[in-house]
């Protein structure tokens, strides 16, 4: 599964590909939690950018990934960004998650 997501802070992997935008934001980034103030499109009624709902420090992000069983692939991640990176790909696209939800399967008996 690949995911994109407005991702800020200092990811393990990727590095830092959007830093806080806004001051207001402080409180919420440090503790880890969805901002309240978020940049909009210039249209009327004004929509979040890029029509990201939230957005949250990277931790935020893979603590609710992991809560519906999905874990990252950090491997298979820093391979593809060294396969990647050195085209100069924009942050977006290298701020991604790659990840495996594992299946049980319940035993009949």
């Amino acid at each position: 599964m690949h995911l994109h997501h407005p991702a800020f802070g200092e990811d393990r992997v990727f590095g830092e590909q959007f830093p806080l935008e806004f001051e207001e934001n402080r409180a919420r980034f440090d503790a880890r939690e969805p901002f309240e103030y978020l940049l909009a499109e210039h249209t009327s009624p004004a929509i979040p950018a890029s029509g990201h709902l939230i957005w949250a420090h990277t931790e935020w992000w893979e603590r609710q990934f992991e809560q519906h069983g999905l874990r990252r692939l950090t491997d298979v991640e820093r391979r593809l960004h060294e396969v990647f990176d050195p085209f100069f790909l924009p942050p977006p696209v290298k701020q991604t998650y790659r990840q495996l939800r594992q299946w049980y399967r319940r035993s009949r008996g």
